[in-house]
């Protein structure tokens, strides 16, 4: 009887276990929080936090972001955009081989294969590989070219999703 009990007791807390780690999975985004950065910096971050990084921009504008809402826009460098809310960042922008990059090495002008061997292989939706990262809603947009046969990376979008 004891072994018995024992024996289901196990059983029910290897389920239990399983069942945590599957919707811990699930919640999860593809791709560790970190990835959702460019260049060092991340989503919420501070303008504060931006200027310590590059210092003073190079260009600044109102526009409107990924949902087309209002958004302050800085340039810094060479194709490297910066779009805050309430002096937040909510998203960047790259679409140069300036060498900002995510901590993974991710890239503007890297080919996609390199992308798919560190972030795994998506199919793109509208020629756009979407990835999440992290457990909140941050995705990471990649727009491609081909060059001389070759799928090379176009631009990178870092952004709060849906």
């Amino acid at each position: 009887m004891v072994k018995r009990v024992v024996k289901s007791f196990s059983l029910l807390l290897a389920f239990c276990l399983l069942l945590i780690g599957s919707v811990s999975a699930a919640t999860m985004g593809e791709l560790p929080e970190s990835e959702a950065s460019l260049g060092g910096i991340g989503l919420n971050s501070t303008m504060g936090y931006v200027e310590s990084v590059y210092g003073e921009l190079f260009d600044s504008y109102w526009t409107t972001d990924y949902f087309n809402q209002d958004s302050y826009c800085y340039r810094y460098g060479k194709g490297f955009y910066i779009y805050t809310d309430n002096g937040k960042v909510e998203e960047l922008f790259t679409n140069k081989s300036n060498g900002i990059a995510t901590p993974m090495g991710i890239t503007v002008g890297i080919p996609m294969q390199s992308v798919f061997n560190l972030w795994g292989y998506k199919e793109p939706y509208d020629g756009i590989y979407r990835y999440s990262a992290g457990l909140g809603p941050k995705e990471v947009e990649i727009t491609t070219k081909k060059v001389k046969g070759q799928l090379l990376v176009k631009s990178i979008l870092v952004r709060f999703g849906c």
